[in-house]
């Protein structure tokens, strides 16, 4: 029997034999850093949506192939048991555009990295602010979890709030009833500690540094009108179980 100490992420794949995190974004962010540091710090499995470049109505992406890579992935881990020596593989999969109906499996959780409109057309010279504003309605078939705001280009280093959001999940989902607290939140040391990638980000002396209190506290204008936020709720300690209502909840980065 293998007899290791499970930290919460490695209960939660032998509990539920998978664990899908999906990253999509707005056109012109840079997302490779964050893609980098969640598969190193978590083990994941990275498969890109392969299809355009760009997101418009007519934007052609292969959700077979998607669907047909998770699904070999999931079968692999069916097979891992406690007496097995192997360890069943989390996903992360990355592209502009995952609508619920298309996808043939669960994702976990949902995070969405999102441009302001002006830093939108700063990062894509031909587009258009119709282009942006459509973004919204392409998106509407995607179950997002968490919205990430970005206004600017000066560095916020992000990835200790996108692994603190995942582990308040796995948290969340392994102790269920017994889930009393946010153990990022109760400044608790986690069982998984991400793990510095300063090589993935160019240094920036004129850069501002943040703790990880005031990423939580920053608020700034936001990409989605007053309309979608006041919809939205806001993350409290009363999580609700992404897998059976959408609680979507906004962070903003200026």
């Amino acid at each position: 029997m293998n007899t290791n100490k499970y930290n919460i992420y490695e209960a939660y794949l032998y509990r539920f034999k998978k664990f899908i995190l999906a990253f999509t974004y707005t056109p012109g962010f840079d997302i490779k850093f964050l893609i980098d540091d969640m598969q190193q710090t978590f083990n994941l499995n990275v498969i890109q949506l392969d299809g355009d470049s760009y997101l418009k109505s007519n934007s052609v992406f292969n959700y077979d192939k998607l669907n047909s890579d998770i699904e070999k992935i999931l079968e692999k881990n069916k097979e891992i048991t406690l007496t097995t020596t192997n360890y069943c593989t989390g996903i992360l999969i990355y592209g502009l555009n995952f609508p619920s109906k298309l996808l043939k499996f669960q994702i976990d959780i949902h995070l969405h990295f999102s441009l302001s409109a002006n830093l939108f057309l700063k990062t894509n010279s031909n587009s258009t602010l119709d282009e942006y504003n459509n973004f919204k309605t392409l998106l509407a078939d995607n179950k997002i979890h968490k919205y990430f705001n970005i206004k600017s280009t000066k560095l916020i280093d992000i990835n200790n709030s996108v692994f603190d959001k995942i582990i308040d999940f796995l948290e969340f989902k392994v102790y269920d009833k017994d889930y009393k607290i946010y153990s990022t939140k109760a400044k608790k040391e986690n069982k998984l500690l991400p793990t510095p990638t300063p090589t993935n980000i160019t240094p920036n002396k004129n850069n501002s540094s943040y703790t990880d209190e005031e990423i939580d506290i920053i608020t700034t204008e936001s990409a989605l009108s007053d309309a979608e936020l006041s919809t939205i709720n806001t993350y409290t300690e009363s999580y609700i179980d992404p897998n059976t209502e959408l609680d979507s909840y906004t962070d903003s980065y200026n």
